[in-house]
């Protein structure tokens, strides 16, 4: 289970009169939401590598390699869609001298790092089974997500948000300087992992509140 947490501080400025005390009084809060939301797809990060004599023999030789796998996992239900390029770069391959100096040129390494959205979870080691069969060199990692992310994010915020006004409010209640409060403001801060496709975590800052 995905567990995803929103902190949000409320900062009040309160006019301090009641007391006749000069001067602006601030009052924050921080307030914590969570929410989860249960995995339903995984990523599967994965390189293919190709080394040949010249560049057009490596970038041609991981070409066909790629869609030699992705013609594997379409016929086990893995869309050409979901599966993307993450890297992909050209080398001059060196052999190096018992010092680890450069020596002898050996030709060109072409590497090509994909993400394969996996959307059935009980697919996963079929998915690397294949993989590695159609070319693939190496699983690189496996993260696990879901496309309800977004919006167990939006309720722990909204839950963050109510938790730091109402702690607000309660200071203002009990302090005798604080008259009338003009504006409140959240900044809210998403916390958890974030894989690709969800984006990564944020800052944000939003008006909120006005007593």
């Amino acid at each position: 289970m995905r567990c995803l947490g929103a902190m949000a501080a409320v900062l009040i400025w309160a006019l301090a009169t009641a007391c006749g005390v000069a001067g602006d009084t601030e009052i924050v809060t921080t307030g914590v939401g969570v929410a989860a939301a249960l995995p339903d797809y995984a990523d599967v990060t994965l390189w293919i590598r190709a080394s040949q004599k010249t560049a057009t023999q490596s970038t041609e030789t991981a070409a066909a390699t790629y869609h030699q796998m992705v013609q594997r996992l379409e016929a086990i239900g893995i869309a050409p869609s979901d599966v993307l390029t993450q890297r992909f770069s050209v080398a001059q391959d060196w052999k190096e001298d018992d010092k680890g100096r450069p020596r002898e040129f050996i030709g060109y390494i072409t590497a090509h790092q994909l993400t394969i959205r996996v959307r059935d979870r009980e697919k996963v080691g079929q998915v690397i089974d294949e993989a590695i069969a159609g070319g693939a060199r190496s699983i690189d990692k496996i993260e696990f997500g879901s496309a309800r992310a977004d919006s167990a994010q939006r309720v722990a915020l909204a839950d963050a948000v109510r938790d730091a006004e109402e702690r607000a409010g309660r200071v203002a209640k009990t302090s005798q300087q604080v008259a009338r409060a003009d504006f409140a403001f959240v900044s809210r801060r998403l916390q958890g992992q974030a894989p690709r496709h969800f984006g990564s975590p944020f800052s944000h800052t939003v008006m909120a509140y006005r007593a």
